[in-house]
């Protein structure tokens, strides 16, 4: 669509469902004639084309209050993030700087040290990721794996959830 300001949003759906979500969502707007609204729909991946923000997808378009409405009846799509279903403001755009950074170092390759299972972390710690795709994000542990040594973390900014960052990535951060 000519003129139109197309922005980054960022949609919450169901864990593992992204790409038929994707699917679904260009059939439906093909056959109401808004595929021009959107331009693309990502999935974040890493070099082994594995899903790294699970039940997350980017998508760049120009979102109307009509849109926002057809996007929370998808089946799967449980809403747009940092917007509440019903709510009369449109979803709040993510900047195009920061996912097109975000999108850059996932594609960076990363050195993977051994494990230190000597850290002390528990749930609730505010963490900075320190190496992998998400270094210098800081949030919250949520879930703690000691057999794999792994983490979830909420990231405080974007409310993001990631998932299996190794425990040797993280550093405590006193808050």
């Amino acid at each position: 669509m000519k003129g139109q300001n197309y922005q980054w949003y960022i949609l919450s759906v169901r864990g593992g469902r992204e790409e038929k979500v994707i699917e679904k969502i260009k059939s439906e707007l093909e056959i109401k004639g808004w595929n021009s609204y959107f331009r693309e729909f990502k999935v974040v991946t890493n070099d082994q084309k594995k899903n790294i923000l699970k039940g997350y997808i980017l998508c760049r378009g120009h979102l109307t209050s009509e849109l926002t409405r057809f996007f929370y009846q998808v089946p799967e799509i449980i809403g747009f993030l940092n917007h509440q279903r019903g709510d009369v403001k449109l979803p709040d755009p993510v900047s195009e700087t920061v996912v097109k950074s975000f999108l850059a170092k996932t594609k960076e390759v990363k050195e993977i040290k051994p494990i230190n299972k000597e850290i002390d972390l528990k749930t609730n710690d505010l963490v900075r990721i320190t190496k992998g795709e998400f270094v210098d994000q800081e949030g919250r542990i949520v879930q703690i794996n000691e057999k794999s040594q792994k983490v979830k973390i909420i990231v405080e900014s974007s409310g993001w959830e990631i998932s299996d960052v190794p425990i040797s990535f993280c550093q405590k951060v006193i808050d």
